[in-house]
């Protein structure tokens, strides 16, 4: 989905001062920013250091000051995501998933002082030759906020009796989640934990996700720091990750000048050097095609490149005569199914080559599925189904959504905060199931509903 103004974080007199001991997980430290003592935002100020990343204190935590007489600032935020950032378009310039609270923030006294709640916290320190000592001060303090998972252990009971019920031997089970848009404070790391429980139960052949794990709107030096957390708990699944790229994911939106080209967005996210790519699984005869959807550069920005058009083609052409073939992307394939655009560069020719290896094969076309829209949605008026995935950041707002999109309501503190997947492939039967884990519904998706459509 689109941005808007221009990023404060971007401003390259902020600039990274200190490598975190533990790269995936301390927080980096930026030189010439403070924090605004009003909104709780970063802005300028000559010499201090601050971290971006707002990091989780528990109550009662004594933060000490590092003498010296220098100004230190500790800032605290509330683990509380604003209702602007859930329920209308909108999206917080500097990815923080948290409110600001300015009666709960202070300067530290020379000797200390002790969070008075659990939440969060930046500290600011008025010496620029300090990156590893703030850093360090950061690292013991930082405590793990208590969370209850008791409406999630009830949603994967309930979501692994389902599958158990629909599936039948041999067909393989994938995670398939899009549009995370990860938030400092947010909820990607309940989202982790919910994967990793459906892991151990459904058994996945692979986890699927269909891009924009991020905002876009950070410097690059976070932007590669969020992907690696992301990355490191899908592969802590301990099955294959497929991704396609999302347009956020190039760190190209409110004016941020870091934006990641094509080359280095495949080694960043994919791990490969392309960013068109298909997995076969011969177990289920099924093949499996990714296919890049946004250029920042081009004119028409969202829709496939020349390349991906002709990799398409190929793949579908040597799909093995017993097998059949699911398409992913980001971005939807029709600009009916795009608010963001009147156009989808090649789209239609895309779709076209699509139909005539559907009518080849006699309806070997499982679907085409997409992210992006953050909406459920099924679409069947090129013949076989296109099936937009509702979005896995906690996003509830029912505006720029494409006609017939269904946006199912969510609550911090439920099931709904989350939504993801189990996409089931039945070997020799028609359709599809996604069964869904949190907001939403499952979804049994076959060409007798087409007919009936039509």
């Amino acid at each position: 989905m689109s941005g808007g103004s221009k990023l404060c974080g971007e401003d390259r007199r902020a600039r990274e001062v200190s490598r975190p001991a533990d790269p995936l997980r301390d927080p980096l430290i930026f030189a010439g920013r403070t924090v605004d003592r009003t909104t709780g935002r970063l802005t300028d100020r000559a010499g201090a250091l601050v971290n971006w990343e707002m990091v989780p204190v528990r109550a009662g935590t004594a933060i000490s000051h590092p003498g010296d007489g220098r100004l230190l600032e500790m800032h605290f935020y509330d683990a509380v995501i604003p209702d602007r950032y859930v329920h209308t378009y909108d999206y917080e310039p500097e990815s923080n998933g948290t409110t600001y609270r300015p009666d709960l923030s202070k300067e530290v006294p020379q000797d200390g002082c002790v969070a008075e709640r659990d939440g969060y916290v930046r500290l600011v320190l008025q010496d620029e030759t300090a990156g590893s000592e703030l850093a360090e001060l950061l690292r013991t303090i930082r405590g793990d906020l208590p969370r209850d998972r008791a409406p999630f252990e009830e949603e994967a009971i309930r979501v692994s009796e389902r599958v158990a019920r629909i599936r039948q031997e041999g067909d393989p089970a994938l995670l398939l989640l899009t549009d995370t848009h990860y938030a400092f404070g947010g909820t990607w790391e309940t989202t982790a934990r919910n994967l990793a429980e459906m892991a151990k139960r459904v058994h996945p052949l692979a986890v699927i996700h269909l891009g924009d794990l991020t905002d876009g709107y950070t410097p690059l030096a976070l932007t590669e720091q969020i992907v690696g957390r992301i990355l490191r708990d899908l592969r802590g699944l301990g099955v294959p990750h497929w991704l396609c790229i999302g347009n956020h994911d190039l760190n190209y939106f409110r004016g941020n000048t870091q934006v990641l080209d094509k080359k280095s967005a495949c080694r960043l996210y994919l791990g490969r050097g392309r960013e068109n790519y298909c997995e076969d699984i011969p177990s289920a005869k099924v093949r499996l095609i990714f296919l890049d959807s946004f250029d920042p550069g081009a004119k028409e920005r969202y829709g496939f490149s020349a390349e991906a058009v002709r990799f398409l083609k190929e793949s579908l052409k040597t799909v093995p005569r017993d097998h059949r073939a699911v398409v992913f992307s980001h971005v939807p394939p029709l600009a009916s199914l795009h608010v963001w655009s009147d156009t989808i560069r090649r789209g239609d020719e895309a779709l076209s080559i699509c139909e005539r290896f559907d009518r080849r094969s006699g309806g070997k076309l499982l679907a085409w599925i997409h992210g992006h829209n953050h909406a459920d949605q099924v679409f069947w008026e090129r013949g076989f189904p296109i099936i937009g995935i509702g979005c896995g950041k906690m996003e509830a707002f029912p505006e720029k959504k494409p006609a017939g999109a269904i946006v199912p309501e969510r609550e911090r503190g439920t099931a709904s905060e989350d939504l993801f997947d189990v996409l089931i492939i039945p070997r020799g039967r028609d359709g599809l199931d996604l069964i869904r884990f949190g907001a939403g519904e499952d979804r049994h998706i076959t060409r007798g509903m087409y007919d009936k459509a039509r």
